[in-house]
């Protein structure tokens, strides 16, 4: 089922009692895909720090596999110095050792459960090339390939921070592991210190890279650049920030969904050391209608939620989640996602995880309280009988729906007779799809003028309408 108006729009909803808006309900996997690879036997010596990973996972239908692109400090003498058990009472000692270096690695899988670092032989470390590095010295990459490029020695496309030069760059690559060596930016130097999360848009003909700035140079905000090449991009502008050191946005990979803008931001808390969330970090998701003007779904709600638990307690994902765009598997979106079981500024290890949803069911609405909300659509046409919604119904909960002539801002419903609450009929057909009609009589017997269809919602979550329903919108 396709939700044409998802109620997380305010343009599609009009009635609001006792509703709030919630974030769908992501199911987590409890198990690793792939644990950091230091510690493990056989050790992976170079994977001595995914860190924040900032994974690219994608199914490669050239290869017939999943691809994940991650970022990991392949040398970090702070990490190797004592065991994970050792940890625990331990202050990651960044700052008392050589700087560390970064690379961009690649797992694969068959399956997208079961995970594999390939020996791609390109990059040699302490004297074998027998590892899946593709390039060292840089960090916080994205991959993806690029079905709209004509050229085979530019399908697969990298953006990311140069470490060597401290610079944005790109490279290119025919088939996802030989790139050609990084290709700065010519046009200026952002700072880039995040996932430099690149992709074509449809809807402007161009590519879009979503980077980062440094509000007066101590406040992570989200940026954005556009580029007709992936090599000449525009100046980079502010396009989101959060609400001070408690908020910023670390990162937000960017997907869409329809003609809708998804973001995966992920919040850092860096400020109130008092603060249970100090130094970790929330997956939020946030959305836009054009890729510039972005709002939270429900700020401060996790749509990805950490595990309960702190370092040492044996929860993989604790601290901190970064999160990949979704793969669609069997009509479900899967997250893959670099969960960490630590703060992000101390000792951690972190590990590949994925979590779904039903790509229908991001965001919706749910009552404050238990006696109930109702929510209305905006004024709408009703050209037919079929009235579809998608929401999740609680065990002992109930959702009745009604069709009513508008009303001022402070008028009571004004349902329809014969169309009340008491006579709707709701069935469901499929996961989370139910169908509405009314005992008394069929829509397509309303009147035909602007009417609205008011939910009741016990115990349920209200994600979107649909059917032979069109709303009404204002002429600008």
């Amino acid at each position: 089922m396709s939700v044409r108006y998802s109620v997380l729009f305010d343009y599609n909803t009009g009635y609001l009692y006792n509703v709030k808006k919630i974030t769908g309900k992501v199911e987590k996997d409890p198990q690793v895909l792939m644990a950091e690879g230091y510690f493990l036997e056989p050790s992976i010596r170079w994977e001595q720090r995914i860190d924040n990973g900032y994974p690219n996972v994608f199914y490669d239908e050239a290869y017939k596999e999943y691809r994940c692109y991650y970022t990991c400090f392949i040398k970090d003498q702070a990490s190797t110095e004592f065991r994970p058990e050792q940890r625990i009472n331990l202050e990651y000692p960044l700052h008392r050792y050589p700087p560390r270096t970064a690379g961009i690695l690649m797992a694969t899988s068959k399956d997208g459960i079961h995970w594999i670092r390939p020996s791609l032989g390109i990059c040699e470390y302490e004297g074998s090339r027998d590892n899946n590095i593709l390039l060292t010295n840089v960090h916080g990459a994205s991959v993806f390939r690029d079905e709209h490029e004509t050229d085979p020695a530019r399908r697969y496309k990298m953006a990311m921070r140069h470490d060597a030069h401290k610079k944005v760059a790109v490279s290119f690559s025919t088939d996802g592991i030989h790139w050609c060596d990084p290709i700065d930016l010519p046009n200026y130097n952002a700072p880039g210190d995040t996932h430099n999360f690149a992709f074509w848009d449809d809807a402007i003909d161009r590519y879009v890279l979503i980077t980062r700035l440094w509000a007066q140079g101590v406040i992570r905000v989200v940026a954005r650049s556009e580029s007709e090449d992936f090599i000449n991009w525009s100046h980079p502008v502010e396009i989101y920030r959060g609400d001070g050191f408690d908020d910023q946005l670390y990162s937000m990979p960017v997907f869409k969904l329809r003609d809708v803008y998804y973001g995966l931001g992920s919040v850092y808390h860096g400020g109130d050391r008092a603060s249970k969330d100090f130094d970790c970090v929330d997956c939020e998701l946030l959305y836009s209608l054009d890729g510039l003007n972005w709002e939270r779904a429900v700020r401060g709600e996790p749509f990805i939620p950490r595990g309960m638990g702190r370092y040492g307690e044996g929860v993989p994902d604790c601290g901190c989640i970064y999160a990949s765009i979704p793969v669609e598997q069997n009509g479900r979106y899967i997250f893959y996602y670099f969960g960490s079981n630590g703060q992000h500024t101390n000792f951690r290890e972190s590990s590949l995880m994925c979590a779904s949803i039903n790509p229908n069911k991001l965001a919706g609405y749910a009552a404050k309280s238990s006696e109930g909300g109702y929510l209305g659509t905006c004024q709408v046409k009703i050209t037919g009988d079929r009235l579809i919604v998608t929401a999740d119904i609680s065990d002992g909960g109930s959702l009745r729906a009604a069709v009513c002539r508008p009303g001022s801002l402070h008028s009571p419903i004004n349902p329809i007779d014969g169309y009340q609450f008491e006579n709707s009929i709701v069935e469901e057909h499929t996961d989370g799809e139910y169908h509405i009609s009314f005992k008394t009589g069929k829509l397509s017997q309303l009147p035909e003028e602007p009417l609205i269809v008011v939910f009741h919602l016990d115990k349920t979550v209200l994600y979107g309408y649909d059917g032979d329903i069109e709303p009404i919108r204002r002429k600008k």
